[in-house]
């Protein structure tokens, strides 16, 4: 399932590998996930400095990504759920990422 293959894309290790159970994936992680993993390349991409992402196909992030790796939601509960991890749309390149201190 995917689930497993977030875990051994982070971990490097197969389920029987693992010594202890592992706890929920965290959304940061399963954002990096979807990011890296090649499945959803045209539907997301990260910046050419890789300090942030672009959510280029929203119709495809809301109906493929979310309900695979996020749970079933709309895309504005997922844009809230970004805002309460420290992530900001960033005006100039309508791109997301960590706010700057």
């Amino acid at each position: 399932d995917l689930h497993e293959k977030m875990l051994e894309f982070f971990t490097g290790l197969k389920r029987h590998e693992r010594k202890v159970k592992q706890r929920a994936i965290k959304l940061p992680m399963k954002l990096m996930y979807a990011l890296e993993c090649d499945q959803f390349d045209e539907i997301m991409s990260w910046s050419g400095d890789g300090r942030s992402f672009a959510i280029n196909d929203k119709d495809g992030f809301e109906y493929r990504v979310l309900p695979a790796l996020f749970k079933p939601s709309k895309f504005e509960s997922f844009i809230r759920k970004l805002c309460r991890w420290g992530f900001a749309k960033r005006r100039a390149s309508g791109r997301y990422g960590q706010e700057e201190t």
